[in-house]
């Protein structure tokens, strides 16, 4: 167990350039399509963040009081913050109809590193969606063009001969509750692995904290031999 305000150091490294949602397709897997957010889907975003089972695993760990609430977090994803974030509307192929979000919802996420988050309806869990759609978000994140940048990340996200100023692989986080074991189980069976578990506080109780697992993932296997930073 360590803490999150550990040294940290400066490193080499790439991130996406994001693309406006108006110039992203949509992605398809077998069962499900991955598309840009848009404010039509206020309404079902809405009875998503409204299902406890769901937001008991957020980092507010309760459901949105009304819709004026959902409508500022659905705000985030949408015009003119559309090139700030890379988050998808995951629907059902056969009908269309909206069941979760899932993406890279937050560019400096709580390591430094771009984050990983994604959300789907209760009614939803354990039909093996999780997997498709997680595995193809980041494929689609993978692709994205990128751009050289120096970042300063803690050290426990890194091998530990990094040094300073050392050009590494750029790294995708997700970070989720040691006891929410089928999440879990989601990011390892798409290439995740759990680097660091630490403690913080428990949004579900006023006075306790909960343990928590970072995961990471390498979008780009290889950095240039030179980067434009």
């Amino acid at each position: 167990m360590v803490s999150t305000t550990e040294d940290t150091i400066r490193v080499k490294t790439t991130l996406p350039s994001l693309p406006r949602s108006v110039n992203r397709h949509a992605v398809y897997t077998k069962r499900l399509i991955l598309r840009p957010l848009s404010v039509v889907d206020l309404k079902p975003f809405h009875e998503l963040r409204t299902q406890q089972a769901v937001m008991q695993w957020t980092s507010s760990g309760r459901v949105d009081r009304d819709i004026s609430e959902t409508q500022a977090k659905l705000a985030m994803f949408l015009e003119p913050n559309d090139t700030k974030t890379f988050n998808c509307a995951i629907c059902l192929k056969t009908t269309g109809d909206f069941i979760g979000v899932v993406g890279v919802y937050d560019m400096k996420g709580h390591f430094s590193w771009p984050e990983l988050g994604y959300m789907i309806k209760h009614e939803y869990w354990g039909q093996g969606f999780g997997t498709e759609f997680v595995q193809a978000c980041i494929e689609e994140y993978a692709r994205l063009p990128r751009v050289g940048v120096v970042l300063e990340v803690p050290k426990s996200t890194l091998d530990p001969d990094v040094k300073e100023m050392d050009e590494v692989d750029e790294l995708l986080s997700a970070i989720i509750e040691v006891k929410n074991v089928a999440s879990g189980r989601i990011l390892q069976k798409c290439g995740f692995e759990n680097f660091v578990e630490f403690l913080d506080l428990d949004p579900n109780n006023d006075k306790g904290e909960t343990e928590l697992a970072a995961f990471r993932w390498r979008p780009v296997k290889t950095v240039p031999n030179k980067l434009t930073v």
